[in-house]
């Protein structure tokens, strides 16, 4: 199996991502403002364009239609560059009737006085300018100039396959520029934190020697046969008890530590998930006994899952714990060992005070505690997700504040070869 990724690992990965989403975004939002603009700006152009030439055909047709009323049509047919330009020339009397055209055929398009672009059914698409010609008050007619529309069309669809093109390119340098950028960005965050850790690790390990040493002879002087006054053993008491408690914390500390470092389970071999469970409940046992609680058990053997025994049997025990800690006099916990597919589920159920929906997101955090709750460190269901994750499993919990709370642990099944090593069924 792959080494798993640590969880800081993941968060800085997570973050490079976001970083460089950021920037492709921010810069997709610019690519296309500009291109929107841009086309806009020449597809405008190219109308004005058209309108120029359109309205300076118009008006000189004008001029000559006032000269001579007759002369005119005829001074149309030996006017080549009209006919280069692919301009034609329609009009219509007082009445708005068509009376000539350049077209192959008279138009039956309906007037619009100004500048329109016309769609015909059976042609293409044309830019005209239609203008009344008058004589004082009396209108001689309409005069109607039309140019071909595709030769805005056309280069405007040019000109978008171009800018996506381009903006593809561009948004794709960008990207692979953002993603360099943002390991660059992170870059002094991974360092200090990879900097705590290694002292968060460090620290751990170094002080576990003399915190063993401290717990060893306040217990040595707690078990001498000569005996001890009251008061000086109740403080080697309190010294044995909080040596031990100190030393949980730096193993929790210390295993958060290889955690983050992506240091996986110290060993990798099949498993039996109900005997853990079976050790874990008994060792659990006297907890739920001087609580006044019943501690139920349903673990059929075998559940082989890969992964390491000792790291299995602190995440359930860190999941009873919770579960007896926050269930009442008179409760009930139920630790549950059972196959659901391609998986074996552990379940730790309780009848507890349950968690409220605003804190169930924060769980997993590590030192999250409820304001109420002072006598915990707020490691236990980190490290727990840590090793489930670490195993390639899954932690979740399910809660429902005063009715209690349901935890589950899913871990692939461990299928039995020729070549795996004898399973430890516990005691």
């Amino acid at each position: 199996m792959a080494p798993p990724i640590g969880r800081a690992e993941g968060a800085f990965r997570a973050a490079r991502l976001r970083l460089a989403l950021w920037y492709a975004l921010i810069t997709a939002l610019l690519l296309v403002l500009f291109a929107t603009g841009f086309y806009g700006y020449v597809r405008l152009t190219l109308v004005d364009r058209i309108d120029d030439t359109i309205a300076h055909v118009a008006e000189v047709l004008e001029r000559s239609i006032r000269n001579d009323r007759q002369a005119w049509q005829r001074g149309l047919g030996q006017n080549d560059s009209l006919e280069a330009d692919r301009i034609e020339v329609e009009w219509f009397d007082g009445e708005g009737h068509p009376v000539f055209s350049t077209l192959p055929t008279l138009s039956r398009e309906p007037l619009h006085l100004g500048y329109f672009t016309a769609h015909p059914p059976n042609g293409e698409p044309l830019r005209q300018l239609t203008q009344a010609v008058q004589i004082g008050r009396e209108t001689l007619g309409y005069l109607r100039v039309s140019h071909p529309w595709f030769e805005v069309t056309k280069p405007a669809a040019e000109l978008v396959v171009d800018l996506a093109i381009g903006s593809t390119l561009a948004l794709t340098v960008v990207a692979l520029c953002g993603w360099g950028f943002a390991a660059l960005a992170i870059a002094p965050m991974r360092e200090s934190y990879e900097r705590l850790q290694q002292f968060a690790a460090d620290a751990s390990h170094e002080l576990r020697n003399p915190m063993a040493i401290l717990q060893a002879n306040a217990q040595a002087a707690l078990f001498a046969p000569e005996g001890l006054p009251p008061r000086q053993q109740q403080h080697l008491e309190a010294i044995e008890r909080l040596s031990r408690r100190l030393s949980r914390i730096l193993e929790d500390l210390l295993l958060l530590a290889r955690t983050d470092s992506q240091v996986g389970p110290p060993t990798q071999q099949p498993c039996d998930l109900s005997a853990i469970a079976q050790d874990v409940a008994a060792e659990y046992e006297p907890m739920a006994q001087a609580q006044n609680l019943a501690l139920g058990l349903e673990a059929p053997s075998p559940a082989l899952v890969l992964g390491d025994r000792d790291s299995l049997a602190r995440l359930l025990g860190n999941l009873l714990s919770n579960a007896i800690t926050y269930t009442p006099s008179g409760g009930r916990v139920q630790l549950v060992v059972n196959r659901e597919g391609p998986y074996h589920q552990a379940t730790v159920i309780d009848t507890g005070i349950g968690i409220a929906t605003g804190d169930l997101p924060h769980i997993f955090d590590r030192f999250w505690r409820k304001s109420a709750d002072r006598q915990r460190l707020g490691l236990g269901l980190a490290i727990a997700k840590a090793i489930a994750e670490s195993h390639g499993g899954r932690l979740t919990i399910a809660s429902t504040l005063g009715q209690g709370t349901r935890a589950t642990l899913r871990l692939p099944v461990c299928k039995p070869s020729p070549l795996t090593p004898p399973v430890e069924l516990g005691l």
